[in-house]
């Protein structure tokens, strides 16, 4: 797997999940450029005053939709009532099984913690399905990985690593490298540091790595 940071993204489709939403430069950029936008249906409320976009659909389980904020969006409501499910799962699958797999998720964090801590760690899952998936948030970008990764970004960016599951984990090109390491606890392999243009990821399980924006 490779990233590139230093290049614009330019995902598929953006969902829009219920945790607070940004107007940062690069959150309208990935409105702009997303060939599709899914809303959950929680997040309608900000994200009509975020943008005038039109999204693609509006879906979730419906306890939050408002019927005046849908005729302004101009979109069908989608509703999707398993209760096994959050909405933001329900936004990707719906994009998933659109054929959208290049996903960028805002949204994800912010309002309440235990929202923010399950839709970080269900990025796993919904790469475990196939999606290209990522989340932002004007703090840096999560991403879920497996096996070789190479990540091009600036030297500065704090870069921070868990694991899913204790498995060997390998890291150069940061300032506290490591090789083939068994985390024992999420916060093991965090508040690293990007020392080269390039650094080189290994993990044998799925792994979520968080890339900061700003440098040191």
């Amino acid at each position: 797997m490779q990233i590139n940071l230093n290049s614009p993204y330019t995902p598929e489709v953006v969902v829009v999940a219920n945790g607070d939403l940004h107007h940062d430069e690069e959150t309208l950029r990935l409105l702009q450029v997303a060939h599709h936008v899914v809303v959950c249906d929680g997040a309608l409320r900000r994200y009509l005053e975020l943008t005038t976009r039109k999204p693609d659909a509006v879906v979730g389980d419906g306890d939050s939709v408002n019927e005046e904020e849908l005729k302004r969006a101009g979109v069908p409501f989608t509703k999707i009532a398993d209760q096994e499910t959050n909405d933001l799962t329900k936004g990707v699958t719906f994009a998933f099984d659109k054929g959208w797999k290049k996903i960028a998720i805002i949204g994800a964090t912010g309002r309440r913690e235990d929202h923010s801590v399950g839709n970080i760690f269900l990025l796993p899952e919904y790469y475990k399905m196939g999606a290209e998936v990522c989340a932002y948030s004007p703090h840096g970008w999560l991403i879920p990985f497996q096996g070789d990764c190479l990540l091009e970004t600036e030297v500065g960016r704090e870069l921070s690593l868990f694991a899913t599951k204790e498995l060997p984990m390998s890291a150069s090109g940061v300032a506290y490298p490591f090789e083939q390491r068994v985390f024992t606890a999420l916060w093991q392999a965090t508040l690293n540091q990007v020392t080269s243009p390039i650094v080189k990821l290994y993990s044998e399980g799925i792994a979520i790595v968080f890339i900061s924006q700003e440098k040191r």
